[in-house]
């Protein structure tokens, strides 16, 4: 079972996703004056989460002794992973199931924001251990 230490950081990954999905909603409901997007973000921050627990496990079991300046580099490459291979499965369940996503130029946002989402999720991580 999770001792105390692993349910607080559950508990704040959940947090956070929560957090950051009804931010997304907001600016998604201010941008598009549409309140119908709850698919769309529970989809959206659950492949989030699916893509980032091989990630986690990468850079805080596999890669835990590497110096932070290699976690970085690999950062880098993985970053990029993550932001191709979330719009590629993101974009096709929704599309396939009719489900609202930004198309157009906005498409811009999709990649910048998964991308600042990736960075925000992984320094706070980072920290985190650090930090404990």
């Amino acid at each position: 079972m999770f001792s105390k230490v692993q349910k607080r950081e559950v508990a704040l990954l959940l947090f956070f996703y929560v957090f950051m999905a009804i931010n997304y909603y907001m600016v998604l409901v201010i941008d598009t004056g549409i309140v119908r997007h709850k698919v769309a973000i529970v989809l959206n921050y659950l492949l989030k989460a699916l893509i980032s627990v091989p990630i986690w496990w990468l850079f805080f079991k596999r890669f835990a002794s590497l110096p932070i300046w290699k976690k970085i580099l690999i950062h880098v490459f993985t970053l990029i992973v993550f932001i191709l291979v979330w719009i590629y499965i993101y974009y096709g369940i929704c599309d396939y199931y009719g489900i609202f996503r930004l198309v157009g130029p906005r498409v811009v946002w999709d990649f910048y924001l998964t991308g600042l989402f990736y960075i925000i999720q992984f320094v706070v991580m980072h920290l985190y251990v650090y930090n404990r």
